[in-house]
């Protein structure tokens, strides 16, 4: 023979082909149903005069038993204590014996090799809780093997969950905003319930301990809550209320104030703010700010224009929209002077200088004066000297205004007494003039006498008191004499001088 050729009773398949000696046959549905088939091989000859030789071989076919069917028994049990549990699937056809396996904790009581199972719960592993399958498999009494595995999820629990601990994330959010809340996972937890406010999506997380959501248009704030549960219930649940998160108003605006007209790179700003965009700002007619408009401060330039006031103003801008405004009042014209230095009780027709500190942002500034006085120097400074006048009016204040070429501040006043200085007792060989009066600091007595007879000179107080005495050796003529009243106190004085028992008084105003 040069070749053989397979056949079979069946419907099976040889494999490469059946021209192969060493093939491989494969039976079918058909041969399985059956029990039993023959494969024949036959030679192929090179001459139709020689009979062709042929062998077979019968055999039979078994069947694997049929899949296990579903088990049934309890899935979730709460607190099991010493009680027994049956789990079993309906009897397999073919199957010789079962072979069932169980979760750590679960205990096989009696036969367990049958189609079902008493088992009980081993109380140390429920006290932490039990959560896997119990699984069943069929099995042939011969070579074929045993059918595929059929499973049944339980959970055995002794209580519910414990409380959940706080929730970690952000208490505010805005529309568009994806943000992770999570806890920390919960004994004996199977399972986590979340409840979260409207306009609110999930991403990812559902029933795990760590939950991202997304925050719609419509978010308008509200609560998230969690708690977490098993086959025993629900435990308590921790929640953590969720807001808009509207940018918060700005602090103080630091930045000058008064006397701007003009003024250019002049720095506005606030303490910066967390997670925000940008600010935005505001300034007065007038007033333009350079450069950079969204930040946490600004450059802004003045100009020459008559305006007498505005407000700068900022809010904060995040993703929720923008915040209340801080505002800071400013004045293009100067502020008020401040107090005017100078003597506030004078003699009449006497000499003064009066003064203020110079006032930020001034060009100018605009004195008047009592009725009847005169200023003699120094209108438009901070800095005039008055001569008073000899009949005062009844308006005795000096005022005093800052200017710019935006406006004029209000005014600062002084008021003034004006006195009657007189002389007392001027007799035949002396005659006596004092001056400055009032005086601060030094004042200078002159005195002329006829004679080069000494001359006494005394400050009397209105108690009565020498406060000062001084002998003088005259020449005949004019002379002089200065007198320190620094450390005197304010007040009025009477300057005496005596020579031959004839006496020239002079009242003298300490300020």
């Amino acid at each position: 023979a040069t070749s053989a050729t397979w056949s079979t009773s069946g419907s099976g398949t040889f494999n490469p082909n059946a021209n192969t000696l060493n093939a491989v046959y494969t039976p079918s549905a058909a041969d399985v149903t059956n029990g039993s088939i023959t494969l024949t091989l036959t030679s192929n000859l090179p001459s139709v005069l020689c009979n062709a030789a042929v062998s077979t071989i019968n055999v039979s076919v078994t069947a694997l038993p049929s899949n296990a069917g579903a088990i049934t028994g309890s899935t979730s049990i709460c607190s099991p204590g010493n009680n027994l549990y049956t789990y079993s699937i309906a009897a397999v056809a073919g199957a010789s014996s079962y072979t069932w396996t169980v979760p750590t904790g679960v205990q096989i009581v009696g036969n367990n090799s049958g189609n079902s199972i008493t088992v009980k719960f081993i109380d140390s592993n429920v006290q932490n809780g039990i959560n896997g399958n119990i699984c069943v498999t069929a099995n042939n009494s011969n070579f074929c093997g045993s059918s595929q595995q059929s499973c049944l999820t339980i959970a055995v629990q002794i209580s519910t969950p414990v409380n959940p601990s706080s929730i970690s994330g952000p208490t505010a959010a805005c529309p568009g905003d994806i943000v992770t809340y999570s806890i920390s996972t919960v004994r004996r937890a199977a399972g986590y319930n979340w409840t979260y406010p409207n306009g609110t999506t999930v991403i990812s997380g559902v029933n795990s301990n760590v939950i991202t959501l997304q925050y719609a248009q419509n978010f308008a704030g509200g609560t998230i809550t969690v708690n977490a549960f098993n086959t025993c219930g629900a435990g308590g649940s921790r929640s953590r209320n969720v807001s808009i998160n509207n940018p918060s108003t700005p602090g103080s605006i630091s930045g000058p104030t008064e006397g701007l007209c003009g003024a250019t790179n002049v720095v506005y700003s606030v303490n910066a703010l967390s997670s925000l965009n940008s600010y935005n700002w505001t300034v007065p007619a007038g007033a333009t700010i350079v450069g950079n408009a969204t930040g946490n401060s600004i450059v802004v330039n003045f100009s020459n224009v008559s305006v007498a006031s505005g407000n700068i103003t900022v809010a904060a801008v995040n993703g929720c929209g923008t915040g209340n405004s801080r505002s800071l009042a400013v004045k293009f014209s100067p502020s008020r002077p401040g107090s005017i230095s100078g003597a506030t009780t004078v003699c009449r027709s006497s000499t003064h200088n009066y003064s203020i500190s110079t006032v930020q942002g001034a060009t100018g500034y605009i004195w008047t004066v009592p009725g009847g006085a005169t200023i003699i120097s120094g209108q438009g400074s901070k800095s005039i000297t008055v001569v008073h006048a000899a009949v005062p009016s009844a308006n005795g204040i000096i005022t005093v205004k800052a200017s710019n070429a935006c406006g004029i501040s209000t005014a600062r006043v002084l008021s003034v007494n004006n006195v009657v200085c007189p002389r007392n007792g001027q007799f035949g060989s002396i005659s006596m003039i004092a001056y400055p009066n009032p005086v601060h600091d030094q004042l200078n007595v002159e005195f002329t006498s006829n004679d080069e007879n000494s001359v006494l000179i005394k400050m009397i107080d209105l108690s009565g008191r020498i406060v000062y005495s001084e002998q003088v050796n005259p020449s005949i003529g004019a002379n002089q004499k200065a007198i320190n009243v620094s450390e005197f106190a304010k007040g009025v004085y009477l300057l005496q001088v005596e020579m031959n028992n004839q006496f020239e008084n002079l009242r003298v105003i300490v300020d």
